[in-house]
């Protein structure tokens, strides 16, 4: 009996044994903690989706308004001009572009109204004479009294302009690349050029963005200083360049234009208007590029054909010699150009392969939260740009949205060059990008003009790790 009764006490303190199922707070727990993670991977795919939205949409009114300028010129019989400004935050590095102050922006520019002969294409430019606007204070005057409509604002944290050409070469030592082989990286830094979705450096983990600035690198940012020890008479400006470079994207002093005397075929300097122009101020914010000086543009002809802007027209110098310069030299590498500027393709410091693509891409992306420009990898540095779109505008006025994809389309050729430090021989540039045209190695003509049979051609709609990574902006 005390057997039976010791084992019925053991029975009653056994624990009960598990059926193996879950009860009813347990199952509770799991799905909480499942709503989460799926909550946390919906947001993610909204942020995506949402951030790819924002850019087509504002890719697409891009789009509009290119057509749109293009009716009226052909309606007008007249050429209007789509205008780009791009103005980083201004208390920002400008290493990374960004538009979290709102100063991303496009226009459309009419032709004066008064017939005023210093005009390309009835566009505001430089004059080719003493007649008409008589320094940049002036331009700028002509080119915002032509300004139409409402301006066109990239939503402010939100899209950015990535690039507005197909590459930033930097500055290249006041010589012609096509006839002398340009070596980029001549001004003091191997990080040109910069394609249009930039370079990520394996070595320094850096990404170097089209038109990045960094006051550590003298060509960048389309910033170049210009001759420190230029003849005094040969710039109309005080002083030939600001005494510090900016470590932000403000101007780092005052800057005063002479004003020139009107209807002398050799004008003196006016005693009475001697540095009596203000060109920027101390402290003012100072735009990447300068829509009130037409920096960059696409003009729409009254046949229906479109034609580049030229390239920092205001800033480029008319003729190196004589009292008539008209520019502001040290925002550019000083190159002479004439009536619109330089040959953008040879002489500037950002080109288009329009002659190859046979138009102009202006890019789109996201925009950059921070200044954050360092990544582990190719991958991260790309994950930073995309989505990407481009708006393409022909030479025949055809307008079309293009995203760009990750996918690569080489179809039986194959990525162009093969390293990123390709680029660090002049020679190379010289032969294979000749008037924008990857020619034959065996025939480059004496002159540079890179006669021979066009391989290959640019990569415009797709980018991978190791594009960015190598600078391959060409399929061959």
């Amino acid at each position: 009996m005390k057997g039976s009764a010791s084992e019925g006490r053991a029975l009653i303190r056994s624990p009960t044994p598990r059926s193996g199922g879950f009860s009813l707070l347990e199952l509770l727990v799991v799905i909480s903690v499942m709503l989460v993670i799926f909550g946390l991977i919906g947001s993610s795919f909204a942020r995506k989706d949402s951030r790819r939205q924002a850019v087509m949409t504002s890719a697409e009114e891009l789009a509009a308004t290119f057509r749109r300028a293009r009716a009226m010129a052909v309606d007008r019989k007249a050429t209007f001009a789509v205008v780009f400004n791009i103005q980083n935050d201004p208390d920002s590095s400008g290493r990374v572009l960004n538009n979290r102050s709102g100063g991303h922006w496009y226009r459309i520019l009419r032709p004066p109204s008064t017939g005023d002969q210093n005009t390309i294409d009835n566009i505001p430019d430089f004059p080719t004479s003493i007649f008409g606007p008589y320094t940049v204070c002036d331009y700028k005057a002509n080119v915002t009294s032509c300004w139409m409509d409402d301006t066109h604002v990239l939503p402010a944290r939100k899209v950015r302009f990535l690039s507005l050409t197909d590459m930033d070469w930097g500055d290249f030592t006041g010589q012609d690349w096509q006839s002398y082989g340009r070596r980029p990286g001549a001004g003091g830094s191997q990080t040109f050029p910069r394609p249009w979705f930039g370079w990520w450096d394996g070595a320094t983990k850096r990404l170097y963005p089209w038109g990045g600035y960094d006051p550590a690198i003298a060509p960048s940012g389309f910033y170049f200083w210009g001759n420190a020890n230029a003849p005094s008479g040969y710039y109309n400006i005080q002083g030939v360049r600001d005494p510090i470079a900016p470590t932000v994207c403000r101007n780092t002093c005052d800057r005063y234009l002479d004003h020139w005397v009107v209807c002398n075929t050799n004008p003196p300097r006016n005693p009475e208007g001697v540095g009596t122009d203000l060109l920027y101020a101390n402290g003012s914010p100072r735009p990447l590029l300068n829509a009130d000086w037409r920096d960059a543009s696409l003009l729409f002809l009254s046949d229906g054909s479109v034609r580049w802007g030229g390239w920092l027209p205001a800033r480029h110098l008319r003729d190196y010699s004589g009292p008539n310069q008209r520019g502001v030299p040290e925002r550019c590498n000083a190159q002479p150009g004439g009536f619109g500027g330089p040959n953008h393709h040879t002489k500037t410091e950002a080109s288009n392969f329009d002659q190859d693509s046979g138009g102009w891409f202006i890019t789109l992306a996201p925009d950059a939260d921070t200044d954050k420009d360092t990544f582990e990898t190719a991958k991260d540095a790309l994950d930073s740009l995309m989505p990407m779109v481009r708006v393409f505008v022909s030479k025949f006025g055809e307008v079309r949205v293009i995203p760009v994809s990750r996918t690569p389309k080489f179809a039986g050729t194959a990525p162009f060059p093969t390293t990123a430090n390709w680029y660090n021989t002049g020679s190379n540039v010289q032969r294979e990008f000749g008037m924008d045209r990857v020619v034959d190695r065996s025939v480059s003509a004496s002159d540079g003009t890179g006669l021979g049979r066009v391989v290959g051609a640019p990569i415009t709609d797709f980018i991978t790790p190791d594009m960015l990574a190598k600078r391959q902006v060409w399929m061959r």
